[in-house]
């Protein structure tokens, strides 16, 4: 089973994500097999490292994946921009989304619409770089 759809508008470089299905990541296990399809499937596939905007309508963390999940997102961080999260769940998803890039030092970039998401990735573009 496949927990992503997604695009990649390479004129953007935006790499968007949603999980057609609901998504559930319950331990170890599921985090690992989740991101491994993210990573392998999406996030290596970009000619340079993209935006991710993820739409987390469907995606549900529980509490013995937190840790998981947190360490599974440090593993990335150098082939994107950066995550722009938007529609997350207020439940333990919120909680998990946030201790985990707490734990990574990368802001968590959470909005309530995809609206709101694009608006900051647009912003992000337009501040000087190092």
């Amino acid at each position: 089973m496949r927990f992503t759809d997604g695009t990649y508008d390479l004129a953007q470089n935006i790499l968007h994500l949603w999980f057609p299905q609901r998504v559930v990541l319950t331990d170890a296990a599921t985090v690992e097999e989740f991101f491994r399809e993210v990573t392998h499937e999406w996030i290596d596939r970009c000619p340079t490292p993209p935006y991710v905007l993820v739409n987390y309508e469907n995606l549900h963390i529980l509490p013995a994946a937190t840790q998981h999940y947190a360490a599974s997102i440090a593993g990335f961080q150098a082939r994107i921009i950066g995550t722009f999260r938007y529609a997350v769940s207020p439940d333990l998803t919120g909680v998990a989304v946030s201790m985990g890039n707490l734990t990574i030092s990368r802001p968590a970039n959470v909005f309530a619409s995809e609206a709101e998401a694009r608006a900051a990735i647009a912003a992000h573009k337009r501040r000087p770089q190092p």
